[in-house]
């Protein structure tokens, strides 16, 4: 009798396995030939551009002024699985290299700065007609963190008088260029 049940078990089994690996199968051909027919956005016209920036801050009765320049490239497309579309994408980073203006590090590890880029809409600067941001609205207040690197640890805003009062820091002017209007064939 247990001869008999063990080739039935292995027949139920193997079917399982099989009809498990074939759904598996159509729906990776499913979601691939998706990608593969869902049109490509229209390509920019303008693919790179360098906007000025200027940010002038104050710690403790000192002035220093941070002049740079952000650019901004368009990095291809990607595909969101979610909706199903095509979407451009869009890259920043400082001309002079860094990732973020540092106004301030404090004796107990905090790092308080300005402007995260990899936060920075820069789709909106180049005229990206589904993106919709600026970075202006964080001015006058700043950003800290305790490790910029690790992004497990938060990043929080700090506001203009609390920076004041803890740390007689204040951002004085915040410049930015425009945005850009740029067609997309």
């Amino acid at each position: 009798m247990i001869s008999k049940i063990n080739p039935i078990i292995k027949f139920f089994i193997l079917g399982l396995i099989g009809s498990f690996a074939s759904w598996i199968i159509l729906w990776f051909v499913m979601a691939g030939s998706v990608y593969l027919f869902v049109p490509q956005q229209p390509e920019p016209i303008i693919r790179y551009k360098e906007f000025p920036i200027q940010l002038v801050y104050e710690v403790e009765g000192k002035e220093y002024i941070i002049a740079d320049s952000i650019i901004c490239e368009y990095d291809g497309q990607e595909f969101n699985e979610g909706t199903g579309e095509k979407y451009r994408k869009w890259k920043s980073r400082l001309k002079s290299g860094n990732t973020r203006i540092t106004l301030f590090n404090t004796m107990d590890g905090i790092e308080i700065f300005y402007l995260d880029l990899r936060s920075f809409p820069a789709g909106a600067y180049m005229g990206e007609p589904t993106i919709n941001a600026d970075v202006r609205e964080l001015f006058p207040d700043a950003l800290y963190t305790k490790n910029f690197e690790d992004r497990t640890i938060g990043r929080y805003i700090i506001s203009s008088n609390e920076m004041w009062e803890k740390y007689k820091l204040r951002l004085i002017n915040w410049e930015i260029a425009p945005p850009i209007k740029n067609k997309f064939e």
